[in-house]
This record gives structure tokens, sequence and C-alpha cells, in this order.
């Protein structure tokens, strides 16, 4: 990646469209944040399909029903099983 490409100004159409494909992923906050760095990088590295932008923010970025999923899986363990734990790893 040149960082003579990097430091190249986003045109007012840029910045439209890639506007435009973080709009259509209706993204909360931080991740869309995340999403608009990463699409404004692949951009100025050569990739400007705004087809393909989009595919990447649709694979890379998760969705909120994801991530609640991911957490509702997550297994928290109680004060009773991390007390057990600690006490079955100490050494008598």
């Amino acid at each position: 990646m040149s960082s003579e490409n990097l430091s190249t100004p986003l045109t007012p159409q840029d910045l439209l469209m890639l506007r435009g494909i973080l709009d259509d992923a209706a993204l909360e906050t931080g991740r869309r944040n995340v999403a608009a760095l990463l699409i404004i990088r692949l951009f100025q590295s050569g990739m400007t399909s705004a087809t393909q932008l989009g595919e990447v923010v649709r694979r890379c970025i998760p969705e909120d029903a994801e991530i609640c999923e991911a957490m509702r899986r997550h297994r928290t363990f109680s004060t009773a099983e991390q007390a057990l734990a600690r006490r079955d790893t100490t050494v008598h």
C-alpha cells in the first residue's frame, strides 16, 4: 500500500459514495466508525467499487444480532464457581 495513495484527498463524490455504503450497512456508531476506517483505507488503496466495498463491510463488521447472540452464548461464572476454580489450582 503506497503512502502516496493514502494521502490523496477524497473528492466530494468519493465521500458521498462511501457514506452511502455506510448508510446502507445501518451500523451503530462504534461499528460504523470501524467500517468507515476500513472502507476509506481500501478505497485509497485501489478498491473503488461500491459493490465490493459494501460486501467487505457485510463480511467483516458483525451486525447487532450476531453480537447479541455471541454474548448470550458466553457463559459467565458465578462467584462460587470462581472460588472453586481458584481452590482447585492452589498448591497445598
